[in-house]
Protein backbone atom coordinates (compact mmCIF):
# COMPACT_ATOMS: atom_id res chain seq x y z
CA UNK A 1 0.00 0.00 0.00
CA UNK A 2 1.34 3.36 -1.03
CA UNK A 3 1.16 5.94 1.70
CA UNK A 4 0.57 9.65 0.93
CA UNK A 5 2.99 12.02 2.61
CA UNK A 6 1.41 14.08 5.35
CA UNK A 7 2.19 17.44 3.64
CA UNK A 8 0.47 16.39 0.39
CA UNK A 9 -2.55 15.07 2.30
CA UNK A 10 -2.88 18.45 4.03
CA UNK A 11 -2.84 20.32 0.66
CA UNK A 12 -5.46 17.98 -0.78
CA UNK A 13 -7.65 18.48 2.26
CA UNK A 14 -7.40 22.28 2.09
CA UNK A 15 -8.09 22.43 -1.66
CA UNK A 16 -11.33 20.50 -1.36
CA UNK A 17 -14.25 22.91 -2.17
CA UNK A 18 -16.41 23.89 0.78
CA UNK A 19 -20.05 25.06 0.42
CA UNK A 20 -21.97 27.71 2.41
CA UNK A 21 -23.85 26.59 5.46
CA UNK A 22 -27.50 27.55 5.93
CA UNK A 23 -26.56 30.02 8.66
CA UNK A 24 -24.01 31.75 6.41
CA UNK A 25 -26.58 32.09 3.62
CA UNK A 26 -29.12 33.59 6.02
CA UNK A 27 -26.53 36.09 7.27
CA UNK A 28 -25.68 37.17 3.69
CA UNK A 29 -29.37 37.53 2.79
CA UNK A 30 -29.94 39.60 5.93
CA UNK A 31 -27.04 41.93 5.10
CA UNK A 32 -28.31 42.39 1.54
CA UNK A 33 -31.78 43.20 2.85
CA UNK A 34 -30.34 45.84 5.17
CA UNK A 35 -28.35 47.42 2.32
CA UNK A 36 -31.42 47.59 0.07
CA UNK A 37 -33.43 49.17 2.89
CA UNK A 38 -30.76 51.82 3.40
CA UNK A 39 -30.23 52.52 -0.30
CA UNK A 40 -33.93 52.47 -1.28
CA UNK A 41 -34.82 56.05 -0.26
CA UNK A 42 -31.64 57.40 -1.83
CA UNK A 43 -32.34 55.62 -5.14
CA UNK A 44 -35.94 56.86 -5.08
CA UNK A 45 -34.74 60.42 -4.50
CA UNK A 46 -32.30 60.15 -7.41
CA UNK A 47 -35.05 58.87 -9.67
CA UNK A 48 -37.38 61.67 -8.60
CA UNK A 49 -34.70 64.28 -9.23
CA UNK A 50 -34.14 62.83 -12.69
CA UNK A 51 -37.86 62.86 -13.51
CA UNK A 52 -38.45 66.45 -12.49
CA UNK A 53 -35.15 67.65 -13.95
CA UNK A 54 -35.98 66.32 -17.41
CA UNK A 55 -39.65 67.32 -17.26
CA UNK A 56 -38.98 70.89 -16.14
CA UNK A 57 -36.33 71.32 -18.83
CA UNK A 58 -38.69 70.01 -21.50
CA UNK A 59 -41.55 72.26 -20.32
CA UNK A 60 -39.22 75.26 -20.40
CA UNK A 61 -38.32 74.37 -24.00
CA UNK A 62 -41.99 74.03 -25.00
CA UNK A 63 -42.81 77.46 -23.59
CA UNK A 64 -39.86 79.01 -25.42
CA UNK A 65 -40.96 77.37 -28.69
CA UNK A 66 -44.52 78.65 -28.20
CA UNK A 67 -43.24 82.21 -27.72
CA UNK A 68 -41.01 81.90 -30.80
CA UNK A 69 -43.97 80.58 -32.83
CA UNK A 70 -46.10 83.58 -31.81
CA UNK A 71 -43.41 86.06 -32.81
CA UNK A 72 -42.38 84.32 -36.03
CA UNK A 73 -45.97 84.00 -37.26
CA UNK A 74 -47.25 87.34 -35.88
CA UNK A 75 -50.06 85.61 -34.04
CA UNK A 76 -51.33 84.65 -30.59
CA UNK A 77 -50.28 81.32 -29.12
CA UNK A 78 -51.81 79.64 -26.06
CA UNK A 79 -50.11 77.02 -23.91
CA UNK A 80 -52.52 74.97 -21.81
CA UNK A 81 -51.39 73.12 -18.69
CA UNK A 82 -53.56 70.39 -17.22
CA UNK A 83 -52.78 67.89 -14.47
CA UNK A 84 -54.26 64.43 -14.77
CA UNK A 85 -54.51 61.39 -12.53
CA UNK A 86 -51.18 59.60 -12.61
CA UNK A 87 -52.85 56.17 -12.48
CA UNK A 88 -55.89 56.91 -14.64
CA UNK A 89 -54.96 59.82 -16.98
CA UNK A 90 -58.26 59.52 -18.87
CA UNK A 91 -59.94 61.06 -15.83
CA UNK A 92 -58.53 64.40 -17.10
CA UNK A 93 -58.09 65.60 -13.53
CA UNK A 94 -56.08 64.57 -10.51
CA UNK A 95 -52.44 64.36 -9.47
CA UNK A 96 -49.39 62.74 -11.03
CA UNK A 97 -49.23 63.52 -14.75
CA UNK A 98 -49.01 66.96 -16.36
CA UNK A 99 -50.11 67.50 -19.96
CA UNK A 100 -49.24 70.49 -22.14
CA UNK A 101 -51.14 71.48 -25.27
CA UNK A 102 -50.61 74.42 -27.63
CA UNK A 103 -53.03 76.20 -29.97
CA UNK A 104 -52.51 79.28 -32.14
CA UNK A 105 -54.81 81.90 -33.59
CA UNK A 106 -55.52 81.28 -37.28
CA UNK A 107 -56.22 84.92 -38.19
CA UNK A 108 -53.51 86.47 -36.02
CA UNK A 109 -56.13 88.09 -33.79
CA UNK A 110 -57.10 87.14 -30.26
CA UNK A 111 -59.78 84.42 -30.41
CA UNK A 112 -61.95 86.37 -27.95
CA UNK A 113 -62.75 89.97 -27.04
CA UNK A 114 -61.40 91.79 -23.99
CA UNK A 115 -62.02 93.24 -21.43
CA UNK A 116 -64.99 90.87 -21.19
CA UNK A 117 -64.29 87.47 -19.65
CA UNK A 118 -63.47 85.31 -22.66
CA UNK A 119 -64.24 81.82 -21.40
CA UNK A 120 -63.40 79.23 -24.05
CA UNK A 121 -61.30 80.32 -27.03
CA UNK A 122 -63.23 80.62 -30.27
CA UNK A 123 -62.93 77.20 -31.91
CA UNK A 124 -63.25 78.77 -35.38
CA UNK A 125 -60.04 80.75 -34.85
CA UNK A 126 -57.62 78.29 -33.22
CA UNK A 127 -55.58 75.41 -34.53
CA UNK A 128 -53.41 72.91 -32.58
CA UNK A 129 -49.65 73.35 -32.74
CA UNK A 130 -47.94 69.98 -32.46
CA UNK A 131 -49.08 67.14 -30.24
CA UNK A 132 -50.04 67.16 -26.60
CA UNK A 133 -46.99 66.44 -24.41
CA UNK A 134 -47.15 64.38 -21.22
CA UNK A 135 -44.90 64.40 -18.17
CA UNK A 136 -45.32 61.57 -15.70
CA UNK A 137 -44.44 61.59 -11.98
CA UNK A 138 -44.93 65.36 -11.86
CA UNK A 139 -47.35 67.45 -9.77
CA UNK A 140 -48.38 71.05 -10.47
CA UNK A 141 -48.16 72.57 -7.01
CA UNK A 142 -48.20 76.19 -5.81
CA UNK A 143 -45.63 78.86 -4.99
CA UNK A 144 -45.91 78.39 -1.23
CA UNK A 145 -44.89 74.71 -1.41
CA UNK A 146 -41.55 75.13 -3.18
CA UNK A 147 -38.41 76.58 -1.69
CA UNK A 148 -37.27 80.19 -2.06
CA UNK A 149 -33.76 79.88 -0.66
CA UNK A 150 -30.43 79.32 -2.38
CA UNK A 151 -30.81 78.46 -6.05
CA UNK A 152 -34.60 78.88 -5.71
CA UNK A 153 -34.37 82.57 -4.74
CA UNK A 154 -36.46 84.59 -7.23
CA UNK A 155 -39.04 87.33 -7.61
CA UNK A 156 -42.47 86.50 -6.21
CA UNK A 157 -44.88 85.80 -9.10
CA UNK A 158 -47.87 87.98 -9.95
CA UNK A 159 -49.60 84.84 -11.25
CA UNK A 160 -49.09 81.44 -9.66
CA UNK A 161 -50.31 79.01 -12.32
CA UNK A 162 -50.62 76.28 -9.71
CA UNK A 163 -53.15 78.21 -7.64
CA UNK A 164 -55.44 80.23 -9.91
CA UNK A 165 -58.86 80.07 -11.46
CA UNK A 166 -58.22 80.68 -15.14
CA UNK A 167 -60.71 82.55 -17.31
CA UNK A 168 -59.26 81.37 -20.63
CA UNK A 169 -59.79 77.73 -21.59
CA UNK A 170 -59.57 75.53 -24.66
CA UNK A 171 -59.86 71.91 -25.64
CA UNK A 172 -58.05 69.57 -28.03
CA UNK A 173 -59.33 68.81 -30.58
CA UNK A 174 -60.89 72.31 -30.78
CA UNK A 175 -64.19 70.93 -32.11
CA UNK A 176 -66.17 67.80 -31.33
CA UNK A 177 -65.57 65.62 -28.32
CA UNK A 178 -62.76 66.92 -26.15
CA UNK A 179 -59.87 64.58 -25.53
CA UNK A 180 -58.10 67.16 -23.39
CA UNK A 181 -59.41 70.24 -21.60
CA UNK A 182 -56.94 72.92 -20.61
CA UNK A 183 -58.07 75.26 -17.86
CA UNK A 184 -54.71 76.84 -17.00
CA UNK A 185 -53.56 78.84 -20.01
CA UNK A 186 -50.64 81.16 -20.83
CA UNK A 187 -50.92 83.56 -23.76
CA UNK A 188 -47.97 84.72 -25.88
CA UNK A 189 -48.78 87.67 -28.13
CA UNK A 190 -47.05 88.56 -31.45
CA UNK A 191 -44.44 90.61 -29.52
CA UNK A 192 -43.63 87.68 -27.23
CA UNK A 193 -45.32 89.21 -24.19
CA UNK A 194 -46.73 86.61 -21.78
CA UNK A 195 -50.15 87.06 -20.17
CA UNK A 196 -52.74 85.05 -18.31
CA UNK A 197 -56.35 86.06 -17.71
CA UNK A 198 -57.36 84.67 -14.35
CA UNK A 199 -58.75 85.57 -10.97
CA UNK A 200 -55.25 86.93 -10.24
CA UNK A 201 -54.65 89.01 -13.38
CA UNK A 202 -56.25 90.63 -16.39
CA UNK A 203 -55.05 90.63 -19.98
CA UNK A 204 -55.23 94.41 -19.79
CA UNK A 205 -52.74 94.62 -16.92
CA UNK A 206 -48.98 94.21 -16.96
CA UNK A 207 -47.83 90.91 -15.47
CA UNK A 208 -44.24 90.90 -14.28
CA UNK A 209 -43.87 87.18 -13.59
CA UNK A 210 -45.90 84.04 -14.15
CA UNK A 211 -44.80 80.88 -12.39
CA UNK A 212 -45.26 77.15 -12.88
CA UNK A 213 -44.21 75.39 -9.63
CA UNK A 214 -43.62 71.63 -9.84
CA UNK A 215 -42.78 68.78 -7.50
CA UNK A 216 -42.36 65.04 -7.92
CA UNK A 217 -45.22 62.54 -7.69
CA UNK A 218 -45.56 58.78 -7.54
CA UNK A 219 -48.66 57.37 -9.12
CA UNK A 220 -51.39 59.79 -8.10
CA UNK A 221 -49.70 61.01 -4.92
CA UNK A 222 -47.55 64.14 -4.65
CA UNK A 223 -44.22 63.76 -2.83
CA UNK A 224 -43.14 66.37 -0.30
CA UNK A 225 -39.36 66.19 -0.72
CA UNK A 226 -38.39 69.85 -1.12
CA UNK A 227 -35.21 68.92 -3.00
CA UNK A 228 -37.26 67.38 -5.83
CA UNK A 229 -38.96 70.58 -6.94
CA UNK A 230 -38.65 72.95 -9.87
CA UNK A 231 -40.00 76.34 -10.83
CA UNK A 232 -40.48 77.60 -14.36
CA UNK A 233 -40.87 81.36 -14.29
CA UNK A 234 -41.98 83.44 -17.27
CA UNK A 235 -41.10 87.12 -17.50
CA UNK A 236 -44.40 88.67 -18.49
CA UNK A 237 -42.81 91.68 -20.21
CA UNK A 238 -40.02 90.03 -22.18
CA UNK A 239 -41.46 86.51 -22.35
CA UNK A 240 -38.14 85.04 -21.20
CA UNK A 241 -38.49 81.62 -19.56
CA UNK A 242 -36.23 80.71 -16.63
CA UNK A 243 -35.84 77.43 -14.78
CA UNK A 244 -35.04 77.22 -11.06
CA UNK A 245 -33.87 74.00 -9.37
CA UNK A 246 -32.52 73.42 -5.85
Amino acid sequence: MVSIPHSIAMVMTRSRPRGFTLIELLVVIGIMGMLFAIAGPALSALRGAGDIGKASGDIQGILEQARSHAMANNTYVYVGIQEQDGINPTANAGVGQVALGIVASITGLRPFAIPSTPGALSVSNITPVGRVKYFGNIHLTNWAKVGTNGNMARQAPDVDLGAITNATTFQIPPTGTAKYRFRTVVEFDPQGVARCQSNAASLNSVINYLEIPLMTARGNRAMTNSSNTAVIQIDGITGAVRLYRP
